[in-house]
């Protein structure tokens, strides 16, 4: 039938026309995207250069208008030097890494929370003894994390401090004949740092398992409660 040929045909290409429209969208949002992105990246690296440069020029600033009996006499070389080297490289390498996932976190978690709100409301009440916990758990942490973190810079500083001293003292050093003992010395102030570093990082792991605990009971809680609501609603 040439009738039924005719319309078809013109069903076919409509869904041809459609099809191509919306292959068209998405490589639109696509390059919008990528687009943001890269805006996005470029303006964050910016500020965060032009941050790390007002914090050295202020930190070596400081350092230099301090007062020798009060400041450079008291301090170890090696507190200066840490400060300026391994302190300000966690500024410019951790802390925009951290800003940005904290960022893309926090949007994520509350475009799932409004999803987990608007599909299923009761789960708002398995939200709030997580919230408790979450809390409990991230103060606990920050205190004893920031102890711990402050152990293992004061550590870092100290053999640092006095691998500087050796070089500046080798002359006398070899020549009373100390060689083994200096390096005895500096080795066990590194090995008591690698200690502090390791217990940093495990509790970092303390932490992923409590948060990652707390995540599944999150899961778990929505599930079951959806699978409820629909038997009841059946």
């Amino acid at each position: 039938n040439p009738d039924n040929d005719a319309v078809g045909d013109l069903a076919t290409e409509s869904q041809l026309t459609d099809s191509t429209f919306l292959r068209s969208v998405y490589v639109g949002l696509t390059l919008i995207t990528i687009a943001l992105v890269i805006l996005r990246s470029a303006l964050f690296v910016k500020i965060a250069m032009a941050a790390s440069a007002s914090l050295h020029d202020g930190l070596l600033a400081g350092v230099l208008r301090a007062p020798v009996n009060l400041y450079h006499d008291v301090t170890p070389t090696g507190r200066v030097l840490n400060r300026f080297s391994k302190d300000l490289d966690h500024v410019d390498t951790n802390l925009p890494d951290t800003l940005v996932q904290v960022l893309q976190n926090m949007f994520s978690i509350l475009a799932i929370l409004s999803i987990c709100v608007v599909t299923t409301p009761f789960v708002l009440l398995t939200f709030i003894p997580i919230f408790i916990l979450f809390f409990k758990i991230q103060t606990y942490f920050r205190k004893t994390s920031r102890e711990v973190k402050r152990l293992e810079g004061v550590s870092r500083s100290t053999y640092v401090s006095r691998f500087s001293e050796m070089i500046v003292g080798l002359g006398v050093v070899r020549a009373f004949g100390r060689t083994t003992r200096e390096l005895q010395r500096h080795f066990e102030a590194l090995d008591f740092n690698g200690n502090k570093w390791l217990l940093y990082w495990l509790l970092a792991r303390w932490l992923a398992v409590r948060l990652d605990a707390l995540a599944n009971f999150v899961v778990l809680s929505v599930g079951m409660l959806a699978v409820g609501l629909t038997d009841a609603g059946a």
